[in-house]
């Protein structure tokens, strides 16, 4: 499975979100569940699927999905 697809697949659980409203664009604010709270989980979430710890700097980067999908890219 591609990076891109799971993250949206933890996207979609953690923020109880439609895929379909899924896209690079969306960000933090953009949708009721992804508030502060929603992305404390979202983070966790993406820790554990990915298995690893996002640094501070890198968490207060992901204001978006495709601000995510650029961290974790540069992970691999």
């Amino acid at each position: 499975m591609e990076i891109r697809d799971r993250v949206y697949n933890v996207a979609t659980k953690v923020l109880d979100l439609d895929r379909s409203i899924l896209n690079e664009e969306l960000s933090i604010g953009d949708v009721r569940t992804w508030d502060s709270l929603g992305q404390v989980s979202l983070i966790s979430a993406l820790e554990k699927e990915f298995g690893c710890e996002f640094d501070i700097d890198e968490t207060l980067e992901m204001e978006s999905i495709g601000d995510i999908l650029e961290i974790i890219k540069e992970r691999s």
